[in-house]
């Protein structure tokens, strides 16, 4: 009798691991024809013996199929410096699936994916089904895999790792080694990352900004400017080394788990492999193994579940409304009513509307729309031959979706209205001034942070227990769509009883900045696109000269974008000292050792730095702008309003929050950015925010009272800690204090302190001890603000958002979250506030009709484009809604200027 698994789990091998493992580990074998095995023997020895110890109902052997795969479409050398593979295994590998075969033990590959996309894939389908999954390999790329019910097993060192050897390999959890590896890159399989930057200083970066993004997000937050200059530098090979190291995870594969039942072999066809290949040492020991360990495997009956027991399938049949006239009768319905949830869909064309989706009393409505000529509706939909119908053109009912989308009395549900609402305009151009309505996706940020997946599938299986891709049989009209509407409508009772408790950041911020941020970036903000090619020009010159003057230095030619090339010619040819090497074990030409090779005197090292200095402005900064801007030379960029634990808005595609402004060169990139003939650009910026903020959450009395008198606060704080009368302060130690004040902000430790200031630790430390003395509330502040974020996971900001702190578990990443937590309430505070300005300002420039456009936010920045005769009253009305968004303990206040460019303006 078989033993039916009560705890089902999945165990996935990789394959490809175990072959070269076993080749290695056992002396050259040949049998009587002279074919080596002695990784078949090696191989199959290993696999019956996990059989044996992992007693799982499921086991499937996964292989890479060939080299190439789809990563080297992205980066051609990725993996070009691994060996060749050695020819007495070549022909081992036939008869190592044999293995497989004659064991019955399944196994797959896939053309253009790697074996650890095929696990990552099986991974997620197998939780997906509630079944527990065991990986079998020591490749340290899997680590991401990790998770709640997900082992990682090494057979090398015999071990199921952890979180916390994760964390011990990584320095972060299981979730953010794909953050990390692509910081660090590995020269192994040719990842590039960024040059200089190993393991802990990957960890570091990640553990304080959350993500790649956060780094570049808040680029300007890191203190050490040689870090900052590295990676701006190395973006761009940073994000493709994130395409090589994350694993993907919904490969199209076209074998279900359950024909992964791990049965029991044909004991005729195991033995007559067995005596084929000469493996007689094996014969009675595998024979005295299926006897005695019958129960391993299941029957061939054995069925694996397809779904969890608590995801339940929506069965919603839709109402796929055909005509026009079916069209008013259901527009007439939603008049009369009070409650609407509605989404778009768009197929490959993210701009084009395919069909919309109504959800009214408990109905879906499908409306399959034409907005220009396409398939027909079956291709599109996947209908049934019977079902074939004409769209409806879009034209036809889109003024009535506007009249329901600005009609107060009847409220709108949705996710992402403001993807909604872009997809209108790029019909008509015509702004939808959207009433009375709510978005899941904003709902779930406010409640839940960037902490988790706000993938609307995702939020189907957390919160309405039923999984979005799988719900509807192929015979229905239209796939996903009602049941897409119906949990958005399920989400939305759900996240608004929630709000009820605290609903100020969901009602008075997070929703209304939604319309504020789409008429900004439908706004875009114009370019001098002369100026940007006369940029060009100079920043090409530029880079020339220098090339001809590194050329001639060096003797010969060489890719000075080429780390490698510069390492051959800088500690090779040159003989310079190389104190640093890389994570590959390569000589590093990061900032850091070219800026000491600089300051050594040599020359080379000097250039080649302000090569790479011209060569990011010219192609991140000018190159992008004028490709990006659209045909009247406005560049519109996309407002991120849910990625950050913080509430501050993040800026993509492209990101103009990141526009240089410390250096002259990147002033003149600012100067680009204009206003239109007959207009002035204003900005409008927070003096010292964080600081007012950190006075009135911790309650400094001193900080308070310097900024009651307006006095200017790092000389004050210079004079204290440094003890020095007021009147002496020069701008070396003005500046020493304004590091310390910013510093402590963000947590900063005396190593980050000394290295900024180019001081000894023991002074640093100095430094912030007496800081600490002379503001003891901030030393309160940042104790319970610790105590409370290990009790309660996030911190709140003055208006009640909560932050929420990831890696507090962990003695690794402890300080990292702590730090992030004492900054969090600060940071998130003064994103509420100029959130709260920003809404103000727009309804009331909309109120009085000003000839005023709100364009960028640049974290505590504004950037308006004013007619000329609006000027002046348009700069008091900025200055009054910032200075007076709430009420703190301190004035707020703003510094409104007006030019004809963003630097002029500044």
């Amino acid at each position: 009798m078989t033993k039916q698994k009560e705890n089902q789990t999945v165990c996935l091998i990789d394959g490809s691991g175990y072959i070269f493992r076993a080749f290695y580990a056992l002396p050259p074998m040949t049998r009587s024809d002279g074919t080596p095995v002695n990784a078949v023997y090696g191989f199959m020895n290993m696999l019956i013996q996990l059989i044996n110890d992992c007693r799982c109902s499921h086991m499937v052997v996964v292989f890479d199929a060939a080299r190439h795969n789809f990563r080297n479409n992205i980066y051609p050398a990725y993996k070009q410096n691994r060996k060749e593979t050695p020819p007495e295994l070549i022909p081992q590998f036939p008869l190592i699936r044999e293995v497989c075969r004659v064991l019955n033990v399944p196994q797959i590959e896939m053309e253009g994916f790697e074996a650890d996309d095929l696990i990552a894939t099986y991974t997620r389908l197998a939780r997906k089904a509630g079944q527990f999954v065991r990986i079998i390999s020591a490749d340290k790329d899997l680590m991401q895999l990790i998770c709640d019910g997900v082992s990682l097993y090494d057979p090398m060192k015999k071990k199921t790792l952890t979180e916390e050897d994760v964390i011990n390999k990584f320095g972060v959890l299981p979730n953010k080694v794909v953050d990390v590896q692509s910081l660090m890159g590995n020269s192994i399989d040719n990842v590039p990352g960024a040059n200089g930057i190993g393991p802990k200083t990957a960890a570091q970066l990640i553990n304080e900004f959350h993500s790649l993004d956060g780094i570049f997000e808040h680029i300007n937050d890191i203190k050490s400017e040689k870090r900052r200059l590295g990676l701006i530098q190395n973006k761009e090979q940073i994000y493709i080394s994130q395409k090589l190291v994350q694993l993907d995870d919904h490969v199209p594969v076209n074998t279900d788990i359950s024909d992964f039942v791990l049965t029991k072999p044909n004991e005729k066809i195991l033995f007559d492999f067995l005596s084929q290949n000469n493996f007689k040492s094996l014969t009675n020991k595998i024979s005295s193994w299926l006897t005695k360990q019958s129960d391993l495997f299941c029957d061939n009956s054995t069925i694996f579940p397809s779904s969890i027991d608590d995801l339940k399938p929506v069965a919603l049949k839709p109402i796929v409304v055909k005509t026009l006239y079916e069209w008013k009768n259901v527009y007439q319905k939603i008049l009369q009513c009070k409650d609407v949830t509605f989404l778009l869909n768009t197929l490959n064309n993210e701009s084009q509307i395919s069909s919309v989706g109504i959800y009214l009393n408990g109905s879906p409505y499908i409306i399959p729309v034409s907005v220009e000529k396409r398939n027909t509706v079956s291709d599109l939909f996947s209908f049934n031959e019977s079902h074939k119908t004409s769209d409806i053109p879009f034209e036809d009912i889109y003024d009535n979706l506007i009249d329901i989308l600005e009609n107060s009395n009847i409220h709108k549900i949705s996710y992402d209205v403001k993807k909604q609402l872009h997809l209108l305009y790029q019909f008509k151009q015509h702004i939808c001034s959207i009433q009375n309505f709510d978005d899941v996706l904003i709902q779930n940020y406010v409640l839940n942070g960037s902490q988790k997946s706000a993938e609307l599938s995702d939020l189907a299986q957390q919160y309405v227990k039923t999984n979005i891709t799988e719900i509807v049989e192929q015979s229905d009209e239209v796939r996903f769509w009602p049941q897409q509407l119906f949990i958005i409508h399920e989400l939305y009772t759900q996240f608004d009883t929630s709000l009820k408790n605290n609903p100020f950041i969901y009602q008075t911020i997070e929703l209304p900045l939604i319309s504020v941020l789409f008429h900004m970036e439908v706004n875009g903000i114009l370019i001098d696109t002369n100026q940007l090619l006369q940029l060009k020009i100079i920043f090409s010159d530029e880079i020339n000269r220098l090339s001809q003057q590194i050329h001639q230095i060096a003797g010969e030619e060489f890719n000075i974008n080429s780390p490698a090339q510069i390492a051959k010619i800088l500690f090779e040819k040159m003989g310079l000292t190389a104190n640093k090497k890389n994570t590959g074990g390569s000589f590093s030409t990061n900032v850091q050792v070219l800026e000491k090779l600089a300051e050594e005197g040599h020359e080379i090292a000097d250039l080649i730095l302000k090569h790479r200095m011209f060569g990011k402005l010219k192609s991140t900064y000018v190159d992008a702008l004028l490709k990006q801007a659209d045909s009247a030379n406005r560049v519109h960029t996309t407002f991120l309003q849910t990625v950050t634990n913080t509430g501050r808005l993040s800026s993509v595609d492209p990101n103009l929050q990141n526009i240089p402004i410390r250096t002259e060169h990147g002033k003149e990139i600012r100067r680009a950015f204009i206003a239109r003939k007959g207009y002035k650009l204003i900005c409008a910026d927070y003096s010292q925010i964080e600081l007012r903020i950190m006075a009135d959450v911790a309650n400094v009395h001193q900080l308070k009272e310097s900024f009651l008198k307006n006095e200017d606060i790092h000389a004050r704080t210079a004079s204290q800690i440094f003890k020095i009368p007021l009147s002496e302060i020069d701008s070396d130690t003005r500046r020493r204090a304004k590091a310390i004040n910013f510093g402590l902000i963000y947590g900063i430790s005396a190593f980050g302190l000394s290295n900024q200031l180019g001081i000894s630790r023991s002074d640093a430390q100095r430094y912030i001890d007496s800081y600490l003395e002379h503001y003891p509330e901030i030393k309160s502040y940042m104790a319970q603000t610790e105590e409370f974020v290990k009790k309660n996971g996030y911190v709140l900001t003055p208006l009640g958002r909560q932050c929420f702190i990831s890696g507090l578990e962990h003695p690794k990443t402890r300080s990292f979250a702590i730090r992030a937590a004492i900054n969090a309430p600060i940071q998130g505070g003064a994103a509420d506030i100029i959130k709260i300005a920003m809404n103000q300002i727009h309804q009331t420039l909309s109120n009085n009709h000003f000839d005023a456009k709100m364009l960028l936010q640049v974290h505590d920045e504004l950037i308006f484009e004013v007619c000329q005769s609006d000027v002046e009253p348009v700069m008091t009305l900025i200055k009054d809604k910032m200075e007076k968004a709430i009420q703190l303990s301190v004035p707020l206040i703003a510094d409104v200027r007006c030019g004809n460019n963003w630097k002029e303006a500044h």
